[in-house]
């Protein structure tokens, strides 16, 4: 089954969102098979937040990352996101609006 995981920036929500929608309507993914932090529950009230990306990213086997005009990449997120991606064969997708 695919599991999709999508990378963004707060400030490119809105554009990410556009893409999810995409993804829902126009391919025909289902919710479950889509990581996107922004939807409810995604990330459980006292979670801690980079363990769950990090568990999300290790049950993905795509990834897509959504590059805005003002995306600014958490140094740390990026390190672990890329090392992690070096290890895993999956596909990756990049966006760049």
């Amino acid at each position: 089954m695919l599991n999709v995981f999508i990378s963004h920036a707060s400030a490119d929500r809105d554009l990410a969102s556009k893409f999810v929608d995409l993804l829902l309507l126009g391919v025909g993914l289902q919710r479950h098979q889509i990581f996107f932090s922004i939807y409810p529950g995604s990330i459980p009230n006292g979670e801690y937040f980079a363990k769950r990306i990090l568990k999300e990213l290790n049950e993905s086997n795509m990834v897509i990352a959504i590059l805005g005009r003002t995306s600014r990449v958490s140094f740390v997120l990026q390190k672990r996101e890329w090392h992690w991606l070096g290890r895993k064969r999956q596909m990756r997708s990049f966006i760049r609006s």
